[in-house]
């Protein structure tokens, strides 16, 4: 960001890895990976990813031979501080997105209700600052579960955003910028296999497969058949 000029920032999933947070409420770090962003005055919309609100994982070396485990509680000046005030059960994604969407420069959003679990599904109408009431692109955001429910986007979510689409953008007119972060089961048939690869790439492709969904329900059959999308952008591999 201090090299570019950034006119706005969006956070794919992962923001956090809650499998190692020890607090009650895991918003204070939220904020700080945001907080490049947000210190700068650029605005931002985040998704969220598997392990954002992920389950505490017990390291195997906190157990001692008896099998007592070392509690190393976060330091004092944290917003959680003391042996009384760790917590393992992690922060949910209706706290985190409460919290976030607080801060000036936030455009996310919490998303409809009957989705729920699934939160952080929305869209974002992009303009010209010279005619702010006519979109030049459609940004979406799906939550591909993860952390605290399955990783999928479920028929539920793939109705939501057809009926949407079809509100605000009934001619296909206007360009559609789709963003998740779980990759769909077809990723798996497109990337290259492991150790397939003669050059090295952008990523951790040359030593992972691709982790995607547990399943397909239909989202991606309509972004193949919607002439409006351009790009779907998924980050985690």
């Amino acid at each position: 960001m201090k090299l570019t000029l950034t006119d706005f920032v969006i956070y794919l999933g992962d923001v956090i890895t809650a499998n190692n947070i020890m607090v009650a409420n895991a918003s204070l770090y939220w904020d700080q990976a945001i907080s490049p962003a947000q210190s700068r005055g650029i605005p931002w919309a985040s998704v969220f990813g598997n392990h954002d609100d992920a389950a505490f994982e017990w390291p195997l070396e906190w157990f001692s031979g008896p099998g007592i485990p070392q509690i190393d509680c976060p330091p004092t000046g944290t917003s959680c501080s003391g042996e009384e005030g760790c917590s393992f059960k992690g922060t949910g994604r209706l706290e985190l997105m409460k919290n976030e969407i607080t801060h000036k420069g936030s455009f996310s959003s919490f998303g409809p209700r009957n989705l729920w679990p699934s939160v952080s599904n929305y869209v974002l109408q992009v303009s010209s600052s010279n005619n702010p009431e006519s979109p030049v692109a459609f940004l979406y955001f799906l939550d591909s579960g993860g952390g605290s429910y399955p990783e999928v986007i479920s028929s539920v979510q793939a109705e939501w955003f057809q009926q949407k689409s079809k509100q605000i953008n009934s001619d296909s007119r206007v360009p559609e910028i789709i963003f998740w972060h779980i990759p769909s089961t077809a990723y798996k048939t497109v990337a290259p296999k492991v150790g397939g690869i003669q050059k090295p790439c952008v990523g951790s492709i040359n030593k992972e497969s691709v982790a995607s969904q547990e399943a397909e329900t239909g989202i991606m059959n309509l972004l193949v058949n919607r002439t409006s999308v351009k790009v779907s952008s998924k980050p985690a591999w």
